[in-house]
């Protein structure tokens, strides 16, 4: 399949009473994004990513599943605008966070899951790009703003 072609994958999700969204991975440009937006959030998300034992996958799925969705509903408590752009990003609505805010937590949870599942193979992914955005916000790795990536008219 020529690259012109691809489409990302997307799964619905669906909010009680209404009809739902759909929802995509992270990519690169959604990363260096949310980098700028939210830096010190992000920092601190990540190097907790990287310091939990229990987000490695293998032994015991299940306890890696348990240890993801209690993260998750962390970054829901302590985050709210971070996981409003996270939602509204990979909905490719992304001035909608103010919307993505206000759903109901298990929503969110479910929006945030599906994410994550297009985004991750498996946990190992999920630290390794903990690590990786470590050392975009620390500026070992330089940050591919979408700013950036479009070429400059005139």
């Amino acid at each position: 399949m020529p690259l012109a072609e691809y489409t990302p994958k997307k799964e619905d999700v669906t909010i009680p009473g209404n009809s739902g969204f759909q929802v995509r991975g992270i990519s690169l440009p959604d990363v260096s994004l949310l980098i700028d937006l939210h830096e010190y959030l992000i920092s601190g998300i990540a190097e907790k990513v990287r310091n939990r034992k229990d987000l490695i996958a293998g032994e015991d799925d299940a306890l890696a599943n348990e240890a993801m969705t209690d993260l998750m509903s962390e970054l829901i408590r302590e985050s709210p605008l971070l996981v409003g752009h996270i939602i509204s990003i990979c909905s490719d609505e992304p001035d909608t966070y103010n919307q993505a805010m206000s759903l109901p937590i298990t929503v969110q949870i479910d929006a945030l899951t599906k994410i994550a599942g297009l985004t991750f193979t498996d946990m190992a992914s999920v630290k390794k790009l903990a690590a990786d955005v470590m050392n975009m916000v620390r500026g070992i790795i330089p940050i591919a703003s979408p700013r950036r990536l479009t070429k400059k008219k005139g």
